[in-house]
């Protein structure tokens, strides 16, 4: 958590609303969350974390500073690719 206030004063001080990071190595570094296929969205006002339904409890007990939002689907390199080309 310790790194979750400077990376706010960062954004802060460069006027940008938010900051995604979606590598599971760099979530936990920043939240000490352990759960995978998760989406961490740091912006100067709240934090949310997106992750599938396997690890909402565990975001909810482990980082509840942060809003923990439930994945309903995801988006795979196919989907992108049609999505594109529609």
């Amino acid at each position: 958590m310790s790194c979750l206030p400077n990376i706010k004063q960062i954004l802060r001080e460069k006027n940008v609303g938010g900051f995604l990071i979606t590598n599971a190595v760099n979530i936990r570094y920043i939240t000490n969350f352990t759960g995978s296929e998760s989406i961490l969205l740091v912006t100067t006002d709240c934090d949310y974390l997106f992750t599938d339904f396997r690890y909402v409890e565990q975001a909810q007990q482990d980082i509840p500073w942060i809003k923990i939002v439930e994945k309903k689907s995801f988006l795979d390199e196919d989907d992108l690719w049609e999505t594109q080309a529609s």
